[in-house]
């Protein structure tokens, strides 16, 4: 049987056995039935998984959306135009700012939350943020922390003490290290010999805010003094209680995870016995808590911001100094009497960055009157006794008041003006007494004269005033600046003779002149932005105007001269406004998509008030206009201007330090600025402009000092080099004519070359607060009208400290 025959039986077979397939049939689709349904649900529960995963992940991705946002509005200071629920500020640290993003991400809506996180660990959070800010702003107590070496931290420590105030005692010095830094134990200077009266009673190590912070705790030890004595006990490290500002530098190691990294630390100070500074701490570095919700997703993130903290005297941006003179000598003769009335300086992008904004915009104009030029308020020649009230101690001798005590009984000493004199519009002047004075005879150390003031027509007087005193005192003109107060409606002046008790003792007083020295308060200001020159001002609600009325000055300030010693030689004086308005309104517009205004334009001063003379060297009149700007280039630098008009004197044998901060010693102390840390690359620690009006080429052996450090002004005049900068008020600056009777001078090592306070130097060391600078002259005289010091402060961010995500 071949295999076909067997397949027909089988066949056949089957064909007979019908209806035996269906029980199994029916078995298989019952099972099947039953599969098919679990396999379904099992995918239905799969897609519903992978819906779930997916929503998740659109949330957490738009959650960390949230949380980058916050970092930018952080990073590039956008978060200084919250104002819900409270305008935002660094010091209040109770408040969260909360805002929704604009759009949604992955469909989710995304709600942030940013606030300040404070971190002294044993000083309560402040609870009134203008409190918080006025402990920092005003700069009296200053700590600022740095990295030196590569596992060494600084604090610094900087106190301005005023007159009046007590020793400062320090109770605790605390620092707080972000996660991934520790403190080597023991390794600070202020542990390394219990045996100083400053070594901390104990020293506290505790975890704090994700890192740790360190605490030392003091049971006495001033480590700052008043002017009243030295401290109780030794000062902190690095103290010399002889010299202001007091500083004290305290120095710890660490170790780090994060190989070259630099640490983000917080260091803080409790004091006592100064109540307006109970605690101060680095405000320069910003922790800031992130919250970003998206759907029930939560990203959390804590960041470090470090940014110079802005002290009361500092603007933001940069700047660019320019000006010009309307004076000029003829040749090479040394008296300005040619007038180039108007001058002017053009502003371009040479100057100032195409991308930049006009944040502020400021004239000043200068010039010198000679003492006629001074408007007479009162004089007495002395040819009689009609305007005084003689004390029986007065009499009229030739011409003069004659004042003696010799054979009387009881004398009335006093000579008092009758009449009280109106002095009230002369305000802004600088009033002036000048009289004669002599003496006869054979005079004692005891013998003199004295004068008072008063403001309210006698009612009360001033404390006597000494004219002179013995026979070595000189005789000839006396000079008296009225201080502002009593330059008021009801103005009167006495004189006392002291002494002259003895047979022909006289005191002589003759010429007796109040007198007001007045500022030109208003000059012609023209802009060019390219169309023609346009006359401007800012009219009697400060909005900008086109047309011929004079642009007048906000403030005023006025000098007297003198000619060596003593010796009155005419008066100088400096004028003020804000023309940012102007500038912004008639400089170059911006050309659209552009929105910004940068300055550019040709800028006219004109009708500077000044007097001339052929014989005169002190003539002189000249302006200035400071641009303050921003720009992406620029962003985050921090300016300190000082403008308190000064007058150098001259002193050709010794020479004169002048103290422009009027503090009695010599130089001056700036102050109100924190230097910044230095980055990769970073040539300049600072920049330094002076505009001063009066300098001579012709005289050298003139400069400015950086504590202690000559600076250049780029110019190779008499005696004034690169290796001898000697000449620096020498009217010749980069960009300006010579033999004009102004300097703008951006000092430096180099100036031509961009290197002004350079980092290598070591003129400016990171955390200074206050720098010496001293303006030496012998010879030449010159008017300081304002000086700029520039640092780079650009806000950085530290990236993330930690970062959580949670459901």
């Amino acid at each position: 049987m071949n295999i076909f025959d067997k397949n027909k039986r089988l066949f056949r077979k089957v064909k007979r056995e019908a209806g035996f397939i269906l029980i199994p049939a029916l078995i298989m689709t019952l099972i099947g039935s039953i599969i098919i349904s679990a396999l379904c649900a099992y995918m239905i529960t799969g897609l519903k998984a992978d819906t779930l995963y997916k929503s998740k992940a659109d949330a957490l991705y738009a959650a960390d959306a949230g949380v980058e946002d916050a970092f930018w509005q952080i990073k590039y200071d956008n978060i200084k135009t919250f104002t819900d629920p409270v305008a935002y500020s660094p010091y209040d640290y109770n408040t969260t700012w909360v805002y929704t993003l604009s759009e949604q991400v992955n469909r989710e809506d995304v709600t942030v939350g940013i606030k300040n996180i404070w971190i002294p660990q044993n000083i309560p959070v402040p609870t009134n943020p203008a409190f918080a800010a006025n402990l920092i702003t005003i700069g009296k107590l200053i700590i600022t922390g740095s990295v030196i070496g590569a596992l060494t931290y600084q604090i610094k420590i900087t106190y301005y003490p005023d007159d009046t105030d007590n020793p400062l005692q320090i109770d605790t010095l605390g620092v707080w290290l972000p996660p991934g830094y520790t403190y080597v134990e023991e390794s600070s200077n202020l542990e390394a010999d219990d045996t100083a009266p400053y070594y901390p009673s104990s020293v506290d190590i505790v975890p704090h805010n994700g890192g740790q912070a360190i605490l030392w705790n003091f049971t006495a030890g001033s480590l700052f003094t008043g002017d009243e004595g030295p401290p109780a006990v030794a000062p902190f490290p690095g103290v010399d209680t002889s010299t202001l500002p007091l500083t004290a530098t305290i120095t710890f190691d660490f170790t780090s995870q994060y190989p070259g990294s630099v640490p983000n630390a917080i260091s803080w100070i409790t004091t006592s016995g100064v109540s307006d500074i109970p605690y101060a701490w680095d405000a320069d570095t910003q922790i800031f808590h992130i919250n970003s919700t998206a759907n029930t997703t939560q990203a959390e993130a804590y960041i470090a911001r470090n940014e110079l903290r802005q002290l009361q005297s500092s603007i933001a941006g940069d700047y660019y100094a320019t000006g010009n003179s309307l004076l000029s000598a003829y040749g090479t003769n040394r008296y300005r009497s040619i007038w180039h009335d108007p001058s002017s300086a053009t502003v371009t992008s040479a100057n100032i960055p195409a991308d930049a904004d006009v944040a502020a915009a400021y004239l000043y104009w200068t010039g010198w009157k000679a003492d006629t030029s001074a408007t007479t308020i009162f004089n007495d020649a002395a040819y009689t006794l009609n305007n005084w009230d003689a004390g029986s101690a007065w009499d009229l001798n030739y011409g003069r008041f004659r004042g003696y005590t010799y054979g009387k009984t009881n004398p009335d000493v006093k000579l008092t003006l009758k009449t009280s004199l109106d002095l009230s519009s002369y305000a802004s002047s600088l009033v002036n007494i000048s009289f004669s004075q002599s003496k006869y005879g054979t005079i004692t150390a005891s013998d003199g004269l004295d004068f008072a003031i008063s403001n309210d027509s006698g009612l009360t007087w001033s404390s006597r005033i000494q004219a002179f005193r013995g026979p070595n005192s000189p005789s000839g003109n006396f000079n008296y600046t009225l201080p502002s107060q009593f330059v008021q409606s009801d103005f009167k002046i006495r004189f006392y003779v002291v002494g002259f008790s003895a047979p022909n003792q006289y005191c002589y007083l003759d010429d007796i002149k109040i007198s007001a020295m007045m500022a030109d308060t208003s000059v012609v200001f023209k802009i060019d932005d390219g169309t023609g020159a346009k006359q401007v001002y800012l009219d009697g609600d400060d909005n900008p105007q086109q047309g011929t009325q004079q642009l007048t000055a906000s403030r005023s300030q006025v000098v007297q001269n003198f000619a060596g010693g003593t010796t009155p030689h005419g008066f100088s004086y400096a004028s003020f406004r804000d023309v940012t308005k102007l500038v912004r309104e008639y400089s170059l517009a911006p050309v659209e998509p552009a929105t910004n205004y940068t300055g550019y334009a040709t800028y006219w001063v004109g009708s500077i008030s000044a007097d001339t003379s052929t014989h005169d060297e002190w003539a002189y009149a000249s302006w200035s206009l400071v641009i303050i700007y921003t720009s992406p280039a620029t962003q985050g630098h921090r300016l300190y201007l000082y403008d308190r008009f000064t007058y150098s004197n001259q002193d050709t044998t010794n020479g004169i330090n002048v103290d422009f901060d009027r503090d009695g010693q010599p130089g001056g102390t700036i102050s109100g600025f924190i230097v910044p840390h230095p980055v990769a690359g970073e040539i300049n620690a600072g920049k330094l402009t002076v505009f001063a009006g009066e300098g001579d080429v012709w005289y050298g052996d003139d400069y400015v000092a950086v504590n202690g450090t000559k600076l250049w002004d780029g110019t190779n005049t008499t005696g004034n080099s690169e290796s001898n900068p000697n000449n620096c008020f020498n009217s010749s600056s980069m960009g300006l004519g010579t033999y004009e009777g102004i300097d703008i001078d951006t000092l430096g090592i180099d100036p031509a070359s961009g290197e002004y306070i350079t980092w290598s130097s070591g003129i400016l060391q990171e955390g200074d607060t206050s720098a010496q600078v001293d303006l030496v002259t012998h010879t030449d005289v010159w008017n300081m009208v304002y000086m700029i010091l520039s640092f780079r402060s650009e806000t950085s961010t530290g990236g993330s400290l930690t970062y959580l995500i949670k459901d």
